[in-house]
């Protein structure tokens, strides 16, 4: 979801498998998967099948429905776009710019993460380059109260160590008002 062709394109990678879920699909259920020509040859071989032995197991409760494969159709189609792609992507570096420059005008020698349209804190002056120093920016009573501040704003960051993303319906106006109310919340604990 990070980018148009997703970040094995942008970063050059040409897995055996790739899976995909809910984002394919604009938010509805759905899951996808993709791979190597030899995988897929094993994986013909030895499909699960109602009579004989067990096989690989590829179906599920909503496999192929008519509301998913729409909707993944429409999104893949009008919005999941290299321009699509290309306006998250802006307003995301505009989202960590924001984010850097709230910090930095508070005092605060904080970073931005930057992925597409994904961004979030890094309570110190280099972003991490492992997970140990990932570990090291995290501060949950900063990351439980700024949520709640938020929210009480009418934002929602709905997963705790991910920080602010701009999604497809965002538009400039959504993030400057996000970046309103950090520089708020930012007056307040400073």
């Amino acid at each position: 979801m990070a980018a148009w062709g997703g970040l094995t394109r942008q970063f050059g990678l040409n897995p055996d498998i790739v899976t995909l879920g809910k984002s394919l699909g604009g938010g509805i259920a759905i899951g996808a998967y993709g791979m190597s020509e030899m995988l897929a040859r094993v994986m013909e071989r030895h499909l699960d099948i109602d009579v004989g032995p067990s096989g690989l197991a590829t179906g599920g409760t909503m496999y192929a429905n008519a509301l998913s494969m729409a909707t993944t159709r429409a999104a893949l189609q009008d919005i999941l776009t290299l321009e699509g792609y290309q306006r998250v992507n802006a307003l995301g570096t505009q989202l960590a710019d924001g984010i850097e420059h709230a910090a930095s005008t508070h005092g605060l020698a904080w970073r931005a993460h930057r992925l597409g349209g994904r961004s979030g804190f890094c309570l110190r002056p280099n972003l991490p380059l492992n997970a140990e120093d990932a570990a090291l920016s995290l501060d949950i009573d900063f990351i439980d109260t700024r949520r709640v501040y938020m929210a009480n704003h009418g934002i929602w960051e709905a997963i705790a160590t991910a920080g602010p993303a701009a999604s497809f319906a965002h538009t400039d106006t959504d993030i400057d008002y996000y970046l309103s109310v950090l520089n708020s919340f930012l007056d307040e604990i400073t």
